[in-house]
């Protein structure tokens, strides 16, 4: 994970707190967070950028190349909700990606990749910034000037919901069957899929405690539709680990990647219709040892 100094965040919230020995970002149950990613920072603040549509001279041939690009993401990613472009030759050249999430409508997908590309725009236009990352709640946008890097497979933030549930070793478990399940529809895909569901995408819900009146919690994943199903798997099997390492107890939270993402919250924020009574309630208390593939064991980081 890049120091503090290597990453600028953006919040929908006023009050947040730091946890543990790396940065982790707190939220109200109502309030999800803007994280903006823009590695090795120029040292001194640069002049403020032109528009969208315009350039200057002291534009570099890949920062114009990538302003072109931002212009063109909305519109090329709203139809189907990914795009991934490029533009010019050898050291010039620049790529970006653009991905909504999975049951966002069309309409709604582009206002949301034309607001992301600006503010990308506006915050990582030095010459130094050759590649940066943006996510919102329901769409994201990167750009870099490879198609892939180390920097970007290995990049994860995590955000977490401030509160704690009252049965964490309960929640934990829950979360790692939910997370292997979500994770396995996203990658292989099911035959009962809603057909206007996208690619490496799933959502779904567990019960976690019987007794709670919030004792169920709900989950989405997905990934950027470029890459590999492997490629897909792997992410999200580093990602999932995450949350309970960082966070554990905590009632829900987001962690974000250039390649995959995944929520979970103990409160709906999708359609629920995406489920199609795919609820789940707990079996007879597992050990952590049975959960999958995904290792790490729970940590309390400040309950």
């Amino acid at each position: 994970m890049p120091p503090p100094s290597k990453v600028a965040a953006i919040f929908l919230f006023t009050t947040f707190a730091i946890l543990c020995t790396a940065p982790r970002l707190t939220f109200g149950f109502v309030h999800i967070p803007t994280w903006l990613d823009c590695p090795s920072p120029p040292p001194s603040p640069s002049p403020s950028p032109p528009p969208l549509n315009t350039t200057t001279t002291t534009t570099t041939k890949f920062q114009d190349n990538v302003v072109r690009l931002l212009e063109a993401l909305p519109s090329s990613a709203a139809p189907t909700g990914f795009s991934s472009i490029s533009r010019g030759n050898g050291g010039d050249r620049a790529f970006v990606r653009g991905l909504c999430r999975g049951d966002v409508p069309s309409a709604d997908c582009e206002a949301c990749l034309r607001n992301a590309s600006a503010e990308i725009h506006r915050n990582c236009s030095s010459n130094q910034h050759r590649q940066a990352g943006l996510w919102y709640e329901n769409c994201f946008v990167g750009y870099a000037d490879i198609n892939a890097s180390d920097y970007q497979e290995g990049f994860r933030q995590e955000m977490f919901n401030q509160w704690n549930v009252s049965d964490k070793s309960a929640f934990e478990n829950t979360y790692y069957q939910l997370m292997a399940r979500l994770s396995a529809r996203a990658v292989n895909g099911t035959p009962e899929s809603p057909p206007a569901t996208a690619p490496m995408f799933a959502t779904g819900e567990a019960v976690f405690d019987r007794d709670a009146a919030n004792g169920t919690m709900y989950g989405l994943v997905q990934c950027a539709r470029d890459r590999t199903p492997a490629e897909c798997g792997q992410c999200l099997q580093d990602s999932v680990p995450r949350l309970p390492i960082c966070c554990y107890g905590h009632q829900g939270g987001v962690v974000v990647s250039y390649n995959c993402y995944l929520r979970v919250e103990i409160y709906t924020y999708y359609d629920l219709a995406l489920d199609r009574g795919q609820l789940e309630f707990p079996p007879p208390a597992p050990s952590p040892s049975s959960l999958g593939p995904f290792p790490g064991e729970g940590q309390d980081c400040g309950a």
